[in-house]
């Protein structure tokens, strides 16, 4: 499965989580431990732009059953981790750890207690701006500034 969408990334962050936030957050690294950041739960992915704000990335996810998709050919390998799950059904959160839209708003994983593996790449640009568009208002392209890939798959585990 592929899903790709855009997130807005103020402060430099995104997320991959599940539906637990009240504990969750806490266990994600404050400190620069790399791209991906591993708590229990959840991971924190930095961005290029860090600590920056009115950002927009493209964020692309592919997801296998066992073991990583195969590598892919148009992408510059960055980071590898994995991190625990009680609940699964892990998702895609933006900056400030809301549900996304689109594309990216279904879970990515399967219920159930799991470790979850990623690997974060990353597209080289340009890229392609985002339309945005509201009612009363005329369309505009917003830059994209980077275009980010995971690779996911989740093992279940009984811990």
């Amino acid at each position: 499965m592929r899903a790709t969408d855009i997130i807005d990334y103020d402060g430099g962050s995104i997320y991959l989580l599940d539906d637990d936030l009240t504990k969750q957050t806490d266990t994600i690294p404050a400190l620069d431990t790399g791209r991906l950041r591993p708590g229990v739960g959840a991971m924190g992915i930095k961005t290029v732009n860090d600590r920056s704000y009115g950002h927009l990335a493209r964020i692309s996810v592919e997801v296998a059953a066992a073991g990583f998709p195969a590598e892919p050919a148009d992408a510059e390998f960055i980071e590898e981790s994995s991190y625990l799950t009680e609940l699964g059904c892990q998702r895609i959160g933006d900056c400030y750890f809301a549900e996304c839209q689109g594309e990216l708003a279904a879970p990515l994983t399967p219920p159930g207690r799991a470790r979850v593996h990623v690997r974060l790449y990353e597209i080289p640009g340009p890229h392609d701006p985002y339309r945005a568009a509201a009612p009363g208002y005329s369309p505009r392209l917003v830059p994209v500034n980077e275009h980010l890939l995971l690779h996911i798959w989740n093992e279940r585990t009984d811990r």
